[in-house]
């Protein structure tokens, strides 16, 4: 699935918030309705860079769909 072409945007988002959360920010700061969300998360974990470890943080991402003709501007 391409993103750009299912008027899908990309959110990095807090570890604890819930879909829930992220549609009322989505609603409050943007003025559209989601029509659906989708979060992912990458688990924190050590990776080796230049033969020394490195603490690699989580992140957790909302994929929000709109309905079509409704867009999100970039401030």
């Amino acid at each position: 699935m391409r993103v750009a072409e299912k008027n899908v945007y990309v959110f990095e988002i807090a570890q604890k918030a819930t879909k829930t959360d992220v549609r009322d920010a989505i609603r409050t700061l943007y003025g559209v309705n989601p029509v659906a969300i989708r979060t992912t998360t990458r688990v924190a974990h050590e990776a080796t860079k230049r033969g020394r470890k490195i603490h690699v943080s989580g992140i957790k991402k909302a994929y929000v769909q709109l309905k079509e003709g409704d867009t999100i501007t970039a401030a």
